[in-house]
């Protein structure tokens, strides 16, 4: 792509990083354990990506669940949950 050459800032490196999530505990443990377990695993990432210089993280897009579309655990991951004090 071509572009001007600004004349206010200097030229600068982006570090971008993705992050795929994973299942932590086993399926058969109750859901708010299975997804407080993911958000431990993401937020342990995203401090990785931090201290190796990442400027932009880029997580997918329903990370807060293991399989978004998958018809066998659709319906206990997009149930309501109560929040934690």
């Amino acid at each position: 792509m071509k572009a001007q050459v600004e004349q206010c800032r200097r030229p600068r490196k982006v570090r971008i990083a993705g992050i795929q999530n994973k299942i932590v505990l086993p399926t058969t443990a109750p859901v708010p354990e299975q997804r407080d377990a993911i958000f431990r695993r993401v937020g342990q990432m995203i401090e990785a990506a931090a201290l190796a210089g990442a400027n932009i993280i880029g997580l997918q897009e329903a990370w807060t669940m293991p399989f978004a579309f998958c018809t066998r655990e659709r319906l206990p991951w997009t149930g309501k949950f109560k929040k934690k004090n």
